[in-house]
């Protein structure tokens, strides 16, 4: 995920996809509503954010990804927790790295209303380079695995498409 944030001159969010080529405004009468498309991630995380430090100014956000969406890759989750890092930075409010994935965890469980774990968000922010996250999900704790030489991984995009939102993965 590539993401350019800056605070806002006006009291508008403007935030572009660039990969969908699209865009969106939102004033202060609209936070809190569900649009049911990309700005959710985005506006869950700002609010997330603001629920966090209180003050937090309206951003600028234009981003664009190399994660297919919906293959199961996590796109959603590295959004979000780019998205709040980004905000963490932006309003210099002091959030340890280590604590952003619950916070993602948060916005997809109660404001995007997945009812997903919390591994994608915490290899999104706590992930390194050639090494494996080993994290136990029930106490939250983990720890980094070195890769051994010579192990390659693959990952094929099959094309195939999924939504847990609209699947029975809530049930």
């Amino acid at each position: 995920i590539y993401i350019a944030i800056g605070p806002a001159v006006d009291c508008l969010h403007h935030w572009h996809a660039m990969d969908l080529d699209m865009s969106t405004t939102i004033g202060s009468d609209g936070l809190g509503t569900l649009r049911e498309d990309w700005s959710d991630f985005v506006q869950g995380a700002w609010l997330a954010m603001r629920e966090h430090a209180g003050d937090l100014p309206y951003f600028n956000l234009s981003f664009s990804a190399d994660l297919p969406i919906g293959s199961g890759m996590s796109s959603s989750s590295a959004l979000t927790c780019g998205i709040l890092h980004g905000l963490n930075n932006m309003a210099d409010i002091g959030v340890a790295e280590d604590a952003l994935p619950a916070m993602a965890y948060g916005v997809e469980r109660e404001f995007i209303c997945v009812r997903g774990g919390i591994m994608d968000q915490y290899a999104s922010v706590l992930s390194q380079p050639d090494k494996f996250l080993l994290l136990d999900c029930l106490d939250r704790s983990f720890q980094q695995i070195p890769k051994p030489d010579g192990l390659h991984l693959f990952l094929i995009n099959s094309k195939v498409q999924r939504s847990l939102k609209a699947s029975g993965y809530n049930e």
